[in-house]
């Protein structure tokens, strides 16, 4: 399903394993875990594809609402970027045009996007089309999300639509959003408590919105299943997880502290920004983990995009500092392909691609980049996913959860809190109640 290459990664595979070993009984601890029927702590996470609970429930919401033309999805960081990385990858880049139902995405409440979503739903309303809101947001109080929400809710009264005919709430039980949203007649949900934003696209976080999206999420957990087997059922020193961490952490320690997505599909785009807050969360730590000790520890993620990002930034990482360890991931892709036409008077603009298809001009220029690094010396690690499946992502989200707590291990720190988040939040409400 998925193939792991980590023959360039600066480092002797003896050494990798050697690291890998260091990781045993957090391993150990993670294999259990997997293999839980509780969700407790936060290791438990892991054990979200076995369980049939929340992927029941996302069906069954998903069938309540299989009639939909409109889903607006408010969340903001890990409550929507796994499912909006997991639409993008398998609908497309230009799923709002090809798709039949409209999907869109409440973020930010910057002044022009709050309008511009605003307006949209308005007009999906005038129009007759059915909009459902799916509003996410753990702790209940995410201000964005709130503020977003009541937006929308003010456009559904104001258009004459009875928001709690309408609206889903997904959130931490006992949360304010949670008991206002009962109070208010909306169907709410809820989120595993112990299972933080970031790591929760296997839960109803992540579930739902895909599902009611149209997407297999049966599939995609089965994907993740067998990651869970490939990567944390065996021994340490043999999990591609466990290697590609210690890959990353003997990197930094070389003094390769960002680590750069190079994705060779545009529609994916979306997968790198769900693995930068994934790693950058969890990494990024001032403290280490006991509390003991002041480190400023962290891995700096980037995402480039193949082959757009070669035409924009290819000179910096070929000819400027030697501070990133890279990895590339492609995908093979399956059906029918695109086939340049053969148009001979073009030969002598760019020769050797009349009649080829689009497959292989794309992995030909993979395949010059890759050897471009390796003769440069930049040192980096492949992803080959079989297809651009529901299956081929699970298994690669399962791989990167599984990768950044071991990593995380290794640097000594909680892969799981981010205390210093809550400052600029604490900030922000501190000016919202002096009316700045």
């Amino acid at each position: 399903m998925v193939k792991c290459d980590f023959s360039n990664c600066g480092f002797a595979q003896k050494e990798l394993e050697k690291t890998a070993m260091r990781l045993e009984d957090r391993f150990l601890k993670l294999r259990r875990c997997s293999q839980s029927t509780a969700l407790s702590q936060s290791d438990d996470l892991f054990s979200l594809p076995a369980r049939t609970d929340a992927l029941e429930i996302a069906q069954h919401y998903a069938s309540v609402h299989k009639d939909i033309d409109v889903l607006v999805v408010i969340g903001i960081g890990g409550s929507n970027l796994g499912a909006k990385a997991v639409i993008k990858a398998l609908l497309g880049k230009f799923y709002h045009i090809t798709s039949k139902k409209q999907i869109l995405f409440a973020e930010n409440c910057d002044p022009e996007s709050a309008k511009a979503m605003k307006k949209v739903v308005e007009n999906s309303i005038q129009e007759g089309k059915r909009v459902l809101v799916c509003a996410i947001s753990k702790s209940g109080s995410t201000t964005e999300t709130i503020a977003n929400l009541e937006i929308i809710l003010q456009t559904l009264s104001v258009q004459g639509v009875n928001p709690k005919d309408h609206v889903l709430v997904i959130t931490d039980k006992g949360s304010k959003l949670d008991l206002l949203s009962k109070s208010s007649g909306f169907d709410v949900i809820y989120s595993p408590e112990s299972v933080g934003g970031r790591y929760s696209v296997f839960s109803t976080v992540g579930l739902v919105p895909l599902a009611i999206a149209g997407i297999d999420i049966k599939v995609l957990l089965e994907g993740a299943l067998q990651s869970t087997k490939e990567n944390l059922l065996c021994e340490a020193h043999s999990s591609p997880a466990a290697i590609s961490a210690a890959s990353i952490y003997l990197n930094a320690k070389s003094g390769r502290q960002t680590f750069n997505q190079f994705i060779f599909s545009p529609d994916m785009e979306s997968c790198g920004k769900w693995y930068r807050q994934l790693l950058a969360e969890s990494s990024g730590k001032e403290w280490n983990i006991d509390g003991s000790a002041r480190i400023n520890a962290g891995i700096t993620p980037m995402v480039s995009i193949g082959t757009t990002d070669l035409h924009s930034i290819a000179q910096l990482y070929l000819a400027g500092p030697r501070n990133t360890y890279f990895r590339f991931i492609s995908y093979d892709e399956k059906g029918e392909h695109l086939t340049i036409p053969d148009m001979p008077h073009f030969e002598p603009l760019v020769q050797n691609i009349q009649g080829r298809e689009t497959q292989d001009i794309s992995d030909a220029i993979l395949g010059g980049v890759q050897a471009a690094f390796a003769e440069a010396g930049l040192p980096f690690q492949q992803i080959r996913l079989k297809a651009k499946s529901p299956k081929s992502l699970g298994w690669l989200f399962q791989f990167q959860m599984a990768e950044v707590v071991l990593l995380c291990e290794l640097l000594g720190v909680n892969p799981y809190d981010q205390p210093n988040v809550e400052s600029y939040k604490q900030q922000t409400r501190k000016l919202l109640s002096q009316g700045i």
